[in-house]
């Protein structure tokens, strides 16, 4: 049996085709649903149920982008029996992490300091101590010389190796889940200095929440636009159903 694999299904031009809507096999998500299979297919394949099943997982319009899960038997059968449709393969990326590294002082060093440097770090609206966010500071960032610490539950963070008021080259803020994070450069050590950091404003009108809510399909036909317009809304609808996909 073929491995189910998820697609995004468009019409070959533009957002919005009668095909997507007028078809039973992709009006709406819900069950799978069976297709023909192709004349070269009949007898064995055509009896392998992934050969001939769709279902439609998710759908920005009626007649708009499907997110889709077949086989890629299934795919060829789908291209037959709806011709004109444009089937793009799903592609998860990995999200990329770049963290500073950072080498601490000699032990000697460490215990000569007297007052650590410290922070708390709290939501930027509320206030509210923010645990797990990753400070990492440098004295000397060319040969990656500082110390970094996460933030208890009270958003307290200790860096014991740097002392107040010491030089900083650079200040790193790598937030928890749903933050933005934060960065500054050539300051003193603080004590007890308050880090603010913003949430992430998942219903901010951007471009990606915009696609993904349908409203760039509404306000805009696709006849009045140009083909290059029309690729770039195209690849942002791509994006919103692979990140849809990654949540079913």
């Amino acid at each position: 049996m073929s491995k189910l694999r998820r697609y995004v299904v468009l019409p070959a031009y533009g957002f919005r085709g009668p095909a997507l809507a007028q078809s039973a096999l992709l009006r709406a998500p819900g069950a799978a649903v069976r297709l023909s299979a192709r004349p070269g297919l009949r007898g064995g394949a055509s009896l392998d149920n992934a050969a001939t099943s769709i279902r439609v997982l998710d759908s920005i319009h009626e007649d708009g982008p499907k997110l889709v899960e077949m086989s890629p038997e299934a795919e060829f059968n789908l291209r037959a029996e709806i011709p004109g449709l444009k089937i793009v393969p799903v592609v998860t990326y990995k999200t990329m992490r770049a963290e500073q590294h950072v080498r601490r002082p000699p032990k000697a060093e460490e215990a000569a300091q007297t007052v650590a440097m410290n922070a708390k770090i709290v939501d930027a609206a509320t206030g509210a101590p923010l645990a797990g966010a990753n400070l990492i500071a440098f004295t000397d960032f060319r040969n990656r010389i500082g110390d970094k610490g996460f933030s208890d539950a009270s958003g307290v963070v200790s860096l014991p190796t740097i002392s107040v008021g010491a030089d900083l080259d650079r200040i790193y803020v790598y937030p928890p889940a749903g933050y933005w994070g934060h960065y500054s450069a050539s300051q003193k050590a603080p004590s007890g200095t308050t880090i603010r950091l913003a949430a992430i404003d998942m219903t901010a009108n951007t471009a990606c929440s915009l696609a993904f809510a349908g409203k760039c399909l509404r306000t805009r036909g696709s006849a009045s636009r140009s083909p290059s317009s029309i690729r770039a809304s195209q690849n942002i609808i791509l994006r919103c159903l692979t990140l849809a996909a990654a949540r079913i």
